[in-house]
């Protein structure tokens, strides 16, 4: 069985050398849908996962209202867009990737996987696949491998 939830955030990133308008400084407001698999439990009312609790992990995983940036490969611009957003103790979040819909997309698969089984318990419902939208026109689409 498969349930799906979708939430929307806020993020500001810049694609650092990127040739295009994502190399300068801009915002996103992002939709992702993740999608679930895993056994009715009967015990639950026949539930695969509560969707309130989707909700939460959801929500503990995307990076609401945040600038995101490449923490292992940090741009001169970035360093010095974090000084001043430490010094107005705005929020921050680095990844070990460029920040693009495809590595999220990908690495919040891996958390989502990690919190149902660390805090849950849950070993047989998984991320089955997730579509990050970028805009309201484009998305990525981690679908994941059996």
């Amino acid at each position: 069985m498969r349930i799906c939830r979708h939430e929307e955030f806020e993020v500001a990133h810049v694609l650092p050398e990127y040739p295009g308008a994502c190399g300068n400084l801009h915002g996103h407001t992002y939709k992702i849908e993740v999608t679930l698999e895993g056994p009715q439990d009967p015990s639950k009312w026949g539930m695969v996962l509560d969707f309130n609790i989707l909700k939460k992990i959801i929500k503990e995983v995307v990076p609401d209202h945040r600038f995101i940036y490449n923490k292992l490969n940090t741009s001169p611009l970035e360093a010095d867009l974090l000084d001043v957003l430490e010094e107005y103790n705005c929020l921050t979040v680095g990844y070990p990737f460029a920040t693009t819909a495809e590595n999220m997309c990908q690495y919040f698969a891996t958390l989502i996987d990690s919190i149902l089984i660390t805090k849950y318990g849950l070993t047989n419902v998984k991320v089955a696949e997730i579509k990050l939208w970028e805009t309201t026109n484009s998305y990525a689409h981690y679908i994941k491998e059996k």
